[in-house]
């Protein structure tokens, strides 16, 4: 192989913290698995990534599998694809619920929020665009949100009903998808207003619960926790993705 055809060199995890993300400086799809990482207690690092040829050089050197992030260095492995990302770590917490059941409920209410998720991540970009297709914006998120939220308000409704204890999503114990529940939750509330939040008490009682959790507490109130994405937010992934914002 001649020297213009070397791979980059591949960038490895930072050593003091048990992951490494790799992202851009703001929420976007990495967002849920920032969340499942500081309930799960696991130390982690950002590298932001902020320049088109940082992000080329992870794609040649074979480490986003797929060319696209986020990226999760942890135990050794480089996993890419959110929903994987999310469930290696609710596995390694034993957040998947107590059996094979629980287990497959989790999966198919994850992909319903993912669904929320990517609504609610287009948000910043809508306002890049122009102030009257924000607001406009607002409006579309609220009604995905409420489509979503009945059904899985009738979710914990009819699990509490099976004689759980407490409100949980599946079974009767935490599970990854009570966390993931909490995360859109409140970026939704922040995005729309706590008003959406009206007669959904099983959502807004399943976010409390996670909202308690010390270690998830500390990284909301700490520097690895981004606020709602702004225009300097929506240039940079636009550039480090060499795409225009439309």
């Amino acid at each position: 192989m001649g020297a213009d055809q070397t791979k980059p060199e591949r960038e490895l995890p930072y050593s003091k913290t048990d992951a490494t993300l790799y992202y851009f400086a703001g929420r976007g799809m990495a967002d849920q698995v920032r969340w499942m990482l500081a309930y799960t207690d696991v130390s982690f690092t950002q590298r932001i990534m902020n320049t088109r040829d940082r992000f080329l050089k992870l794609v040649d050197n074979g480490q986003l599998a797929f060319g696209k992030v986020p990226l999760l260095q942890i135990d050794g492995q480089e996993v890419v694809e959110t929903q994987a990302m999310i469930r290696y770590l609710a596995k390694r917490a034993n957040l998947t619920g107590k059996t094979a059941t629980d287990e497959l409920y989790c999966d198919m209410i994850a992909c319903n929020i993912l669904d929320l998720i990517k609504v609610v991540v287009a948000a910043p970009f809508k306002r890049y665009q122009n102030e009257e297709s924000g607001k406009e914006y607002i409006n579309t998120m609220k009604v995905a949100w409420r489509k979503a939220a009945v059904r899985l308000e009738m979710c914990i409704e009819k699990n509490s009903r099976k004689g759980k204890i407490g409100a949980y999503l599946v079974g009767d114990c935490v599970t990854y998808v009570d966390v993931l529940l909490a995360h859109v939750v409140t970026w939704f509330a922040e995005e729309c207003g706590g008003g959406i939040l009206e007669d959904m008490p099983y959502c807004v009682q399943v976010q409390h619960n996670i909202l308690a959790k010390e270690s998830l507490q500390k990284y909301l109130g700490g520097p690895q926790f981004y606020k709602l994405g702004d225009d300097k937010y929506c240039r940079k992934v636009s550039e480090v993705l060499g795409r225009e914002v439309k």
